[in-house]
């Protein structure tokens, strides 16, 4: 039973890994890229969007004040969705 989950969980790690270095968060390079940030579309990973949220309310990289923050995922799959009914 420990194999198996030891197997499992080394799996799911290697499924969740970015598959390069333009799909890790630009601030940590620590984990994947899983936000983007309304309106000025700069992405990040939930947990430095997160801290840097509860004292600032200004993007990173371009100083736009960040209105919302949505999945990266459904972001991508929104743009995707609107580029092909274009």
């Amino acid at each position: 039973m420990l194999a198996h989950l030891t197997s499992a969980s080394a799996q799911a790690a290697a499924a969740s890994l970015p598959t390069s270095e333009e799909d890790l968060c630009p601030i940590c390079y620590a984990h994947p890229i899983s936000a983007v940030f309304q309106p000025c579309g700069h992405k990040s990973c939930k947990a430095c969007i997160n801290q840097h949220l509860m004292n600032n309310k200004d993007c990173f990289f371009c100083k736009a004040t960040i209105v919302s923050v949505e999945d990266w995922e459904k972001a991508a799959s929104a743009s995707t969705t609107t580029s092909s009914a274009a």
